[in-house]
């Protein structure tokens, strides 16, 4: 009788072993006699960490780059936010203010007709007797009148007693008295009572 060959139980084991790098992906052969082996990238691949299955459910622990950079960028953000807030309250403020400017203005204008210190009726502008730098007088029609351009640029940048005189002269040293106690006291406006001011001024007008 012709003898067979048994197949041998045994399975016939490699003597490599692959591993996928978790880092880079690369596909690495380990040689089943190494005691340690690591991938091109410099991640360990045998032996494997034991603790592997149960790293994902460990917390993630940041290093303390990664926490400063994340407390810069928070930092940045929030800067960003109440640099924006600000910019928006200055643009609404000033829009009030000029709104304020413009509506005394042509009261003033609608009211003397001509020019209070030398009478002429071109190039109206609004000046005032105390300056306007200060809010609490700034938009009081008594500390207001119709000046020309030239009169209201010359008696502002120049002297201003030929204007003092003529309030003196028309409204009484006790009213002007008053308006430079009044213009010295420092008021300051919120954005409401600045729409408030507007509301009042437009029924005046």
């Amino acid at each position: 009788m012709l003898r067979t060959k048994e197949k041998s139980s045994k399975k016939r084991v490699s003597l490599w072993r692959k591993r996928i790098c978790p880092r880079c992906g690369f596909l690495n052969y380990i040689n089943r006699l190494a005691i340690e082996a690591y991938c091109g990238c410099g991640e360990l691949l045998f032996p494997e960490n034991p603790l592997k299955k149960y790293l994902h459910r460990m917390p993630q622990v940041k290093s303390y780059n990664e926490k400063l950079s994340t407390v810069r960028q928070q930092k940045r953000q929030a800067l960003k936010r109440t640099t924006i807030k600000k910019v928006a309250k200055k643009v609404i403020r000033k829009r009030l203010v000029k709104e304020l400017d413009k509506i005394v203005s042509q009261i003033v204008i609608k009211r003397d007709e001509k020019c209070v210190t030398c009478g002429s009726k071109e190039q109206l502008t609004c000046g005032h007797i105390f300056s306007r730098s200060h809010y609490s007088t700034r938009w009081n029609l008594k500390n207001c009148h119709a000046q020309c351009w030239p009169c209201n640029y010359k008696y502002k940048m120049q002297d201003t007693i030929f204007y003092y005189n003529w309030y003196v002269n028309t409204f009484g040293l006790d009213e002007a008295k008053a308006l430079y106690e009044e213009w010295k006291t420092i008021r300051k406006f919120t954005d409401l009572q600045l729409q408030e001011l507007i509301i009042e001024l437009n029924k005046h007008g």
